[in-house]
Formats: C-alpha cells, structure tokens, sequence
C-alpha cells in the first residue's frame, strides 16, 4: 500500500486484488479523526483516532494496527 501511494501522483498504480478492505478501514480511520464513532470492526473499540494513536504507541497488542496508523497519518 505505501508503494501505491507513494507513486500514485507520478505513474499508474494498481494494488493487486482491490483495496475494498483498506479503504473501508480509511473511511473508518477518518470518521475517528472527525469525531464520529465507527462499526469497523477493527476501529469499532475506539472512540476517537487519538485512542488508536495511543493504542498502536503503548499496547503490544496494537502492533497489528501501527502499519495502517501510519499510512493514515502519512496519507
């Protein structure tokens, strides 16, 4: 995914088998960061993107979510 969207604006992309599943985990990530809560099933757990933030940086069970915090913040 960061490869994608890295080279997006400079040459055509294309992310094998779809991104059905990060993109509706992005509409999640940004309803939290506007203040709407999420059923993601992912972010469904946490009130706001700050709570994610805090849970990737200071629980071990977050690093299965740090990859994805970053391209959010990043992207």
């Amino acid at each position: 995914m960061r490869a994608v969207m890295n080279n997006i604006d400079t040459r055509r992309v294309a992310l094998v088998g779809g991104g059905d599943q990060i993109k509706r985990l992005a509409f999640a990530a940004q309803d939290l960061k506007e203040g709407r809560r999420t059923d993601h099933p992912e972010l469904a757990a946490f009130e706001s993107w700050d709570d994610v933030r805090d849970y990737v940086d200071n629980d071990s069970a977050g690093s299965d979510l740090a990859e994805f915090v970053k391209l959010i913040d990043t992207y």
